[in-house]
């Protein structure tokens, strides 16, 4: 009797899991379709490497004698990923936030977010790129190098798939590569990623948007063409660990 209570709880955790994913993909789905026929619209985009200035503010009052300031735009809906990641760049100068372009729904192909950053000493805002690859859960993933103020990480959308982009902000560049962005390591040297469109499979919201039709989806078991792919971030070489 245990047993068949495990298994229709586990039924009815799925059945919820896809009730709230067709909940979100219906919203895109109405807000992609607005933007086609013209009934939404975005910002129009910020101009790329031109720090802007703007006003800190205090975000209410003290709480036990500490302050709390908002150090994004006002009116500009910002985040950062989640909460393993480390927003400061490694001087703690710096603030690596996604500008989303709406956040009323959940992103289509097509929508694309700002990556900024924010100089805390100088109070300025700079769009560094432009992206497809986000979602309303984590953003578009951005990281920075762990030892260089000049690097950051985030995913990007390419024929349908998550890859990861290295953005160069001394030299004002961005290099794409061939696999799936999740994770850099401590040195620097590589990234890690899995399938980014197939994680909407289970956890929409964490990968990369999709289109309504041709979506890939894998069948029970391990796989032998998809896993946690490693990317020499020098050579670009990928190679699929498991």
């Amino acid at each position: 009797m245990s047993s068949l209570a495990g298994v229709i709880r586990n039924r009815l955790r799925h059945a919820k899991r896809w009730v709230r994913n067709g909940e979100e993909e219906v919203r895109s789905g109405i807000g992609a379709l607005a933007r086609t026929v013209g009934l939404e619209r975005s910002a129009a985009p910020k101009p790329l490497f031109e720090p802007a200035r703007f006003a800190f503010r205090e975000a209410g009052p003290a709480l036990e004698g500490v302050r709390a300031r908002i150090v994004t735009p006002p009116g500009e809906p910002c985040m950062h990923t989640f909460f393993d990641v480390q927003p400061l760049s490694p001087s703690g100068r710096y603030l690596a936030v996604t500008g989303l372009p709406f956040e009323h729904r959940g992103p289509y192909p097509g929508d694309r977010a700002e990556i900024r950053v924010i100089d805390l000493r100088e109070g300025t805002v700079e769009t560094v790129y432009r992206t497809g690859g986000w979602a309303l859960q984590l953003g578009a993933n951005i990281q920075w190098h762990p030892s260089d103020d000049r690097f950051l990480f985030c995913n990007e959308l390419r024929g349908g798939r998550g890859v990861g982009v290295r953005i160069d902000r001394k030299e004002r560049t961005a290099r794409t590569y061939d696999a799936p962005f999740y994770a850099i390591s401590p040195c620097g040297g590589w990234m890690l990623g899995p399938a980014l469109d197939l994680i909407n499979r289970t956890q929409y919201g964490y990968g990369v948007p999709e289109a309504l039709t041709g979506r890939r989806s894998l069948r029970p078991g391990a796989s032998r063409e998809e896993g946690i792919w490693r990317t020499d971030l020098e050579s670009g070489a990928v190679e699929l660990l498991a």
